[in-house]
């Protein structure tokens, strides 16, 4: 703050709000004139046509209106008066010179200062830099008591300084190395604003004896903070009554508007209130019946959402546009999306490109078709997972026939088909089995007879016919392990479940492949937290087996096969993990690894990981194959602890 800042300034902020202000009460002024004469006028117009009951409302409004019209006139003009002599106290002559007398004194204070400390510079710089400058700046500052006393040479760089004692320690800042180079130029004053107040410098060059300048003498005043406040408290408080003295009759016009507008508008309630009956009487009628029809919609609303709800199949429907305005409980597990994220959202804009083409080949069939539903069954892929999904497209169409959009069920057929390829199958190997296995046991044994009966009789050609024997032999075992694997797997036997110990069957399937595969690392992690387990020993020792093999056969020489349980206090489950750092699988070939005669291994049946699904599926269990880190392929395994 400045001497400068004291002096009061114009700003248009003040009288733009004062003409918006007036600017109002003329408009609002004209509103109620306009409504009163509205009023009036259907009064007049309605005892002209003999509408009934127009002469009492006459009356009534007549009666009001006079009862009104008196007290209003008074208060209009007792109001009045009390704010024109209010204003004019306001805007006295006495109150304007006090205040600018104020203002005067502030600025005069501010002068003085600047004026003496410059004096005191232009005088401490006169004499020159003394010998001991550091006992001469103490000596000028109490000599002169001011604030402080700063000697610089001519790069800037201190000298010597002397603060007074009656200044808080840390107030003062020292002048920085602009201001000393504009000393250098000229003797100055200015005053700078400081944390906690202002300080009024004066800053004088010092010459040598060859008037050279050879430094720069400044000498500060300060002044607290709670002076510099009334000081500009008395500024403020002086440019406001001047801002106000400009807009005395501007505002007292203002406030005659304001006291007339209200004495219009009791008026104007006087003449609205002979209609409130009839206008309270058509708003209740009016609320009960849009009450009643919200109530009507509302559970409508409920109803459909609770059979939504309820249905098994997945719904979304979009409006004309293609926005999504509706998604179901069983649609938002199907498809694994968040709701909220897609309400309200063109399904243009969330499809890819391929779930793009499929939709639009099934509303181009839909078209085509001239009927309103079209059902067909789709391949669906959702996040490396093929679905088999029954679709039924429905168009929505108001009474008039125009297009409202569409209703999309989605019904997911994936598990009834692989039921039914899995009976099917499961049929196939049993037939398979069974026209197999018979003839497989004379063919071997009639192998083995002839290496027997005639081995040692033949001649040139035994190395020959040893060969062939034994060929028709090795065949017909690894007939006989094929027979077997489509027998288990076309009969799995039903599970027996009785409390066992998990981390126990874990061991023992890992024992047998330590001792068998040397070149294999195996690491256990088994949560000794697992309570006991109602399940069938046998056949989750044999999933555990399989996965193991997998596992064994995916990794080479050197590999890391890793077997880990958990429990889950939360969900109350037991989770086995079996992983490995093979290559891992393709991410297409995840969904088909529990199909029957599918398989990534060279020479693999396919029906492995099938009788691992039949199992932990009879156990009331969920099996996922997910990628191990940093590469591989991990197994999980999760059953309910019970």
């Amino acid at each position: 703050m400045n001497s400068d800042a004291l002096n009061p300034k114009s700003e248009g902020s003040s009288s733009t709000l004062l003409i918006s202000f007036l600017n109002l009460n003329i408009l609002f002024l004209l509103i109620l004139m306009v409504l009163v004469m509205r009023n009036v006028t259907k009064l007049v117009l309605e005892r002209k046509r003999g509408v009934l009951g127009a002469r009492l409302k006459t009356k009534l409004v007549t009666a009001f209106v006079a009862f009104s019209f008196v007290p209003t006139v008074i208060l209009f003009i007792l109001a009045w008066g009390s704010v024109s002599s209010t204003m004019n106290k306001w805007f006295s002559l006495q109150i304007e010179k006090s205040l600018e007398e104020s203002l005067n004194v502030a600025q005069i204070y501010y002068q003085t200062s600047s004026e003496e400390v410059l004096h005191f510079a232009r005088t401490v710089a006169s004499g020159g830099i003394p010998g001991n400058i550091r006992n001469a700046a103490r000596q000028k500052q109490r000599e002169y008591k001011v604030s402080a006393l700063w000697y610089f040479s001519r790069s800037g760089k201190e000298l010597a300084a002397s603060i007074s004692n009656d200044i808080p320690a840390g107030i003062l800042t020292r002048p920085d190395k602009d201001a000393i180079k504009k000393a250098l130029k000229g003797e100055y004053y200015t005053v700078d604003t400081l944390k906690k107040g202002e300080v009024v410098r004066g800053l004088s060059p010092v010459r040598g004896r060859d008037s050279n300048i050879i430094g720069v003498v400044v000498v500060d005043h300060y002044i607290p903070k709670r002076l510099v406040k009334r000081m500009r408290e008395i500024s403020n408080s002086f440019e406001e009554f001047k801002q106000h003295q400009l807009f005395k009759t501007p505002i007292k016009l203002s406030y005659f508007l304001l006291f007339a507008m209200v004495a219009l508008l009791i008026i104007f309630s006087a003449t609205w209130f002979s209609f409130f009956n009839s206008m309270t009487a058509d708003l209740k009628a009016g609320k009960a019946g849009l009450e009643e029809a919200n109530r009507d919609l509302e559970s409508r609303r409920q109803y459909i959402e609770i059979i939504l709800g309820s249905v098994a199949a997945g719904v979304v429907s979009l409006d004309k546009t293609g926005k999504i305005t509706t998604v179901n409980h069983s649609a938002e597990q199907l498809l694994e999306i968040d709701t909220s994220r897609f309400i309200g959202r063109n399904y243009r804009e969330i499809l890819s490109q391929e779930q793009l083409y499929l939709m639009k080949g099934l509303i181009r069939e839909l078209n085509a078709s001239h009927e309103d539903t079209l059902q067909k069954e789709i391949q669906l892929k959702l996040k490396g997972k093929t679905l088999t999904v029954m679709v039924s497209i429905t168009t929505l169409k108001d009474d008039k026939g125009n297009y409202l959009g569409m209703v999309i069920v989605f019904d997911d057929l994936t598990q009834l088909i692989k039921a039914q390829r899995m009976a099917a199958w499961r049929e196939v190997a049993r037939r398979i089995a069974h026209e197999i296995k018979n003839p497989l046991t004379p063919i071997q044994l009639s192998a083995e007879r002839l290496q027997k009966r005639f081995g040692d009789k033949i001649g040139d050609g035994s190395e020959v016919f040893q060969e062939c024997t034994r060929t028709i032999v090795k065949q017909v075992e690894e007939l006989k392990v094929l027979v077997n694997e489509f027998s288990n797997f076309a009969r799995m036997p039903a599970a027996n479940p009785s409390p066992n110990d998990i981390n126990e069957i874990a061991r023992e399937a890992i024992f047998l492949f330590k001792e068998a595969h040397k070149g294999v690392t195996f690491q256990t992690e088994l949560d000794n937290r697992i309570p006991g387990l109602n399940l069938d020993r046998d056949q989750i020792k044999r999933a555990l087996i399989n996965l193991i093999d997998n596992a064994v056969a995916a990794v080479r020489e050197n590999g890391e096969v890793r077997i880990k349980t958990f429990y889950d206090d939360d969900l109350r489950l037991a989770r086995i993990e079996v992983a490995d750092n093979g290559s891992g699988i393709l991410l297409e070939d995840k969904g088909r690894l529990f199909e029957p005669y599918f398989s990534t291994k060279k020479g693999g049946t396919g029906l492995g990981l099938v009788i691992v699904n039949t199992i932990v599926s009879d156990h009331n269990g969920y099996i996922r194959v997910l990628d191990n880190e940093p590469k591989g392929t991990r197994i999980v395994i999760e059953l309910p602890v019970k």
